[in-house]
């Protein structure tokens, strides 16, 4: 039931579960691409899909699905608004895929491996951080019940440092 968009020509292989579709004059591309997506027939692919380990459509069932159809002009307007959005969405979702990864990324230097007070012991000022952010991390570490930890920094339950509800 996933679809995409290849572009013409392109050499590709289609694989054993694989169908490749070529639109005619009826039906533009894009919208196509819209059509296929939408929940109304993505329910019918499922609808018309068979076993139950490995679900698959059946090549010639796509005769069967039932597709709405616009005018030409109206078909361009909806496919190209449609692609257009699909492309945003997908920049969005790499963009904050990435910036999830960089919080990570922060969060494990400053909070598990101390990398900023690892720096400062070092005499040296942590790597891409500003001096007021520099300022809040200590020059030491010291022995804790969980191995080293920053110096004033301290261990306890959740229980003891936050008021939980429910």
């Amino acid at each position: 039931g996933r679809a995409c968009l290849v572009p013409d020509p392109i050499d590709f292989c289609i694989a054993q579960d694989m169908v490749s579709l070529r639109v005619n004059e009826r039906i533009n591309n894009l919208y196509l691409l819209a059509a296929i997506r939408a929940p109304q027939v993505q329910n019918q692919i499922q609808q018309m899909q068979v076993g139950t380990m490995i679900p698959h459509f059946k090549k010639g069932d796509f005769e069967k699905l039932l597709i709405p159809m616009r005018d030409m002009p109206i078909q361009k307007v909806i496919g190209k608004i449609y692609f257009e959005l699909s492309q945003k969405i997908d920049v969005n979702e790499r963009t904050s895929k990435t910036l999830e990864d960089i919080a990570q990324t922060i969060f494990k230097s400053w909070f598990i491996d101390f990398d900023p007070v690892k720096a400062k012991m070092a005499g040296e000022n942590p790597v891409g951080m500003e001096t007021a952010t520099a300022s809040l991390f200590p020059d030491s570490m010291e022995e804790s019940e969980l191995g080293l930890i920053p110096k004033g920094w301290r261990v306890g339950s959740l229980g003891e440092i936050a008021d939980l509800q429910g």
